[in-house]
């Protein structure tokens, strides 16, 4: 090999060097940009999950009020009704 055909072998070798460090580099930063984007999409999720959650927990307490209420109401009609009777019977 002659000295030219090395130096051009040289440059060749530092451009192919050059076009790979930017690739990578190019890579790199879409990969950062994809892992915030992503991360910011698991946020909204998340977010609005936690809004779905907490409103099903409103609608099940409201549902536990009114179980009860029920359970307080049956028993106190049918304790009124047992006096109604014993007073009529009276």
């Amino acid at each position: 090999m002659t000295t030219s055909q090395k130096h051009q072998n040289n440059d060749s070798n530092q451009t192919r060097i050059a076009l790979l460090e930017q690739s990578v580099i190019n890579i790199n930063s879409t990969l950062i940009r994809l892992e915030k984007d992503i991360g910011h999409k698991f946020e909204k999720l998340e977010n609005n999950l936690n809004l779905k959650f907490e409103n099903i927990e409103k609608r099940l307490d409201k549902l536990d009020n009114r179980m009860w209420q029920l359970m307080l109401l049956i028993p106190g009609s049918v304790v009124g009704i047992l006096i109604a009777k014993i007073f009529h019977l009276i």
